[in-house]
């Protein structure tokens, strides 16, 4: 049984290598789109956040204690004054007119009182946002600023008050620092590499061959449907394997490739495998792919067209 299931898996593969198309679109697109995808996603948001920080602002501050804030606030943001009535207290939030953002202090705010700074500005917008989150900042600044003004009056510091530091040890093996966003997307991206690998194949080997009519030519031969079956089932799991292997591959390359060239991007640090990682990932893929691919023959089996199948196999993928 196992040698004309060998026999059927090589005639699976011979099919395969003779579509260029098929080839690239199964194992090499994967390798290829997973650092485009990344590098892409990186490269955009580095563009949106420089231009953020290109822009000018309109921002006007109502009821500041001199023009200290204003200074400090312009070492971080780029904005200019507006000439224009500052919201009342009660009107609606979203009635700023053509200004950006309002910063609005207490009135007869002084240094040093306590008070509630509001920040008037859309969520909608991410221009506001970036700017409203500057701002939040810059208050956070200007009010420790004050602390060690009236600190240094009485000659004392805030650090002279902050009487414990806190150090945090990374206890993690070196091998594994910086990879907490590759160990919770690995175990979706099998999944899902493992059954998009597999999917296109098993349903063209199988409910596709009935479509076309070549699935009675072997049925005719001497071999049993066990075999075929079992020789099917090979070559989708090598199928998914390599899409698996590839996508993987792609990954880590758009990992190393955003942290080098693009400064850190969506991630950062240096991740190595150890021979025991590297072999429990391979019986992970191995065991994923024989699942996903036992799970699409037998759907791709079942079903009369290659449409079918892809209704049956659709729900579980």
């Amino acid at each position: 049984m196992l040698r004309d299931a060998f026999i059927i898996f090589r005639k699976e593969v011979k099919n395969v290598s003779k579509d260029r198309r098929a080839i690239f679109s199964n194992y090499l697109l994967p390798f290829l789109l997973m650092p485009a995808m990344f590098l892409g996603i990186t490269y955009f948001e580095n563009l949106q956040s420089s231009d953020l920080q290109e822009q000018v602002y309109s921002i006007g501050i109502v009821n500041a204690d001199g023009p200290a804030f204003s200074r400090l606030l312009a070492e971080t943001i780029d904005f200019t004054a507006p000439d224009a009535p500052a919201p009342v207290p009660g009107s609606d939030p979203a009635d700023l007119g053509s200004v950006d953002i309002w910063v609005v202090f207490p009135e007869g705010f002084a240094a040093g009182d306590r008070a509630a700074v509001e920040i008037y500005a859309s969520s909608t917008s991410t221009d506001q946002r970036y700017a409203a989150e500057i701002i939040r900042r810059s208050v956070q600044q200007y009010t420790r600023g004050i602390s060690d003004m009236r600190l240094a009056e009485l000659g004392l510091s805030m650090d002279e008050l902050e009487s414990l530091q806190v150090i945090a040890v990374d206890t993690a093996p070196v091998e594994s620092q910086g990879a907490n966003f590759l160990a919770l997307f690995l175990p979706y991206a099998i999944i899902v590499y493992l059954f998009a690998g597999s999917m296109s194949m098993g349903i063209d080997t199988t409910a596709g061959e009935k479509e076309r009519g070549s699935f009675s030519a072997l049925l005719v031969n001497q071999i049993s449907r066990s075999s075929i079956a079992l020789g099917k089932i090979l070559f989708v799991v090598t199928s998914s394997l390599l899409n698996a292997a590839m996508s993987f591959a792609g990954l880590l390359l758009a990992f190393s490739l955003s942290s080098v060239l693009l400064g850190g991007g969506v991630f950062s640090g240096t991740v190595t495998l150890s021979p025991l990682s590297i072999v429990s990932l391979l019986l992970v893929l191995l065991s994923g792919a024989g699942l996903a691919a036992t799970v699409i023959v037998m759907l791709g089996s079942m079903a009369g067209s290659m449409k079918e199948a892809q209704g049956y196999i659709g729900p579980i993928y």
